[in-house]
C-alpha cells in the first residue's frame, strides 16, 4: 500500500523517515514482486538501503543470470514487502498477542554499473554488507565477479510503513525482549493518541477570510443531491487549531463502525458519501469543508453529523467557546449559496461540540444547527462513546 491508497487502520501508519529506516534496521529479507506475464513472481531476496532526501534507495544482489533477472529487463516496475512478525499468545505484551512491522514500496528496478565515477556500485554493496552486520573483508573480492547489483529507488510517496504497536522514537523499533514481554509491557500502548494525531503536523494555514455578520443559521430541507459545507471562523490566537469532523449515524444517531466517519485522517467514509477536503493547517486558516453526497448515502444511515473539535486544546489551553464568529455555508453542484448562517453554542470550556447535522426526511434532507451537544474532551475516539460505538479498535 502507498500514500496513493490510504490505509484503512491509519493508526497504525509509521509516516517518519527515520522510524522507516529503524523498522528496516530490523528486517533481514525483502519479498520483490515483478509482473510475470498472468502470474506475479515473488522472489526473496537480502538488501541493502539508503534512506536519500528524495528516494529509499533499495540496493539487491544477486547472480548475474537468471528467470527474475530477465523479467526485470522485461518490466522494471516491482513492489517491495518488508516485514517481520513476534508471536507471543499466552503472553500479552501492552495488549496485544502478537506484533509486527511492515514496510511496502514501489519502484523501478535498474542494474547498477560498475564503471563511472557516479556509479552507485561501490556504495551499494557497502549497504548490503553494513545491513547483514558484515564488515568489508568477510565478501570475497571474488563475489564481485559474479554478483550483479540491483537497484530500486523509490520515492517517499510510494513507501509505507506500519506497526502493531505504533512508535515515535527509533529505539522503539526493536521489538521487546522475552523478559519485557513477560512483564507485560508498561500499560496498552495509546490507540486513542496515534488515532487523533495530525500525521501532517499542525503547522502552516493561509491567511483566513475575513467574516462578515450572518444571521443564525436556520432549519432547512435540502434536496437528496451532492452538496458542500464550508465551515469559516477566525482563529483567536495563531496555533488555535479547530477541526471539523463528520459522523455518518444511523437512524437512531448512533455510530455502526468505526470506519463512519471523515476527518482530517480519513478523507471518505466507509459509504463514500461524506469527503473531508483537507485540513485548514495545510489550507486556509479558519475554513474546512465537506463535500455530501446525499443521494449515495444509503440506508440504515439517516444522518451526517459534523462536529468541532479543538485539536490539543487541553494542552494548548484551548477550547470551543474562544471561537468568536463560526459560520456554515451550504452550496449545491452549481456554486449557488442554499443555506448560510452563523453557529453558536455554550461551548466555554468545551473541546468538542455538535455543529451541524443533516437528516434524511421523505423528500430530501433536514439541516439543523448546534442541539446544544458538547463535550470537554477534543478527540474523535471521544465522540465514538458519545454515539454508541463501544469497540472502536477494528
Amino acid at each position: 500500500m502507498t500514500d496513493q491508497v490510504p490505509m484503512r487502520k491509519f493508526e497504525h501508519q509509521i509516516r517518519d523517515r527515520a522510524l522507516i529506516a529503524a523498522i528496516l534496521d530490523q528486517i533481514p529479507v525483502v519479498h520483490v514482486g515483478c509482473n510475470d506475464g498472468d502470474w506475479p513472481y515473488v522472489v526473496p531476496l537480502s538488501f541493502g538501503y539508503e534512506a536519500a532526501e528524495e528516494v529509499l534507495r533499495v540496493y539487491l544482489h544477486c547472480a548475474r543470470e537468471g528467470h527474475k533477472a530477465d523479467l526485470w529487463a522485461k518490466d522494471p516496475r516491482v513492489s517491495l514487502t518488508f516485514s517481520i512478525f513476534q508471536n507471543h499468545p499466552n503472553h500479552p505484551y501492552r495488549g496485544e498477542i502478537h506484533n509486527y512491522r511492515s514496510v511496502m514500496a514501489r519502484g523501478r528496478i535498474r542494474r547498477v554499473s560498475r564503471q563511472g565515477k557516479d556509479s552507485l556500485h561501490g556504495r551499494g554493496f557497502q549497504a548490503i554488507l553494513r545491513h547483514n552486520g558484515r564488515g568489508p573483508t568477510q565478501f570475497s573480492v571474488s563475489h564481485y565477479g559474479f554478483m550483479d547489483l540491483y537497484l530500486v529507488e523509490c520515492p517517499w510517496e510510494q513507501v509505507t510503513a506500519k506497526a502493531e504497536i505504533p512508535f515515535t522514537t527509533p529505539a522503539e523499533a526493536a521489538f521487546p525482549t522475552w523478559e519485557e514481554i513477560e512483564s507485560g509491557g508498561a500499560g496498552e500502548w495509546d490507540s486513542a493518541f496515534f488515532f487523533n494525531r495530525k500525521a501532517g503536523g499542525t503547522a502552516g494555514g493561509g491567511e483566513p477570510l475575513p467574516l462578515d455578520p450572518l444571521p443564525p443559521l436556520e432549519e432547512t430541507i435540502l434536496p437528496a443531491a451532492p452538496v458542500k459545507l464550508t465551515f469559516r471562523w477566525k482563529p483567536p490566537e495563531k496555533d488555535f487549531d479547530c477541526d471539523v469532523i463528520a459522523l455518518v449515524l444511523n437512524r437512531e444517531g448512533k455510530l455502526v463502525r468505526r470506519y463512519d466517519l471523515a476527518f482530517y485522517n480519513q478523507r471518505t467514509d466507509r459509504s463514500g458519501a461524506v469527503t473531508h477536503l483537507g485540513d485548514d493547517r495545510q489550507g486556509r486558516a479558519g475554513e474546512e469543508a465537506l463535500s455530501v453526497d446525499l443521494s449515495a448515502l444509503p440506508e440504515p444511515w439517516e444522518q451526517a453529523a459534523f462536529f468541532l473539535s479543538a485539536h490539543e486544546g487541553e494542552g494548548r489551553g484551548h477550547h470551543l467557546g474562544m471561537l468568536p464568529n463560526l459560520q456554515l455555508t451550504v452550496e449545491d453542484a452549481a456554486g449557488t449559496v442554499i443555506a448560510q448562517g452563523s453557529l453558536s453554542g455554550d461551548w466555554a470550556g468545551k473541546g468538542s461540540a455538535l455543529a451541524a447535522k443533516l437528516t434524511r426526511t421523505g423528500t430530501g434532507w433536514r439541516l439543523t444547527g448546534p442541539d446544544g451537544s458538547a463535550w470537554a474532551d477534543w478527540r474523535t475516539t471521544a465522540l465514538f462513546a458519545a454515539h454508541g460505538l463501544e469497540q472502536w479498535r477494528e
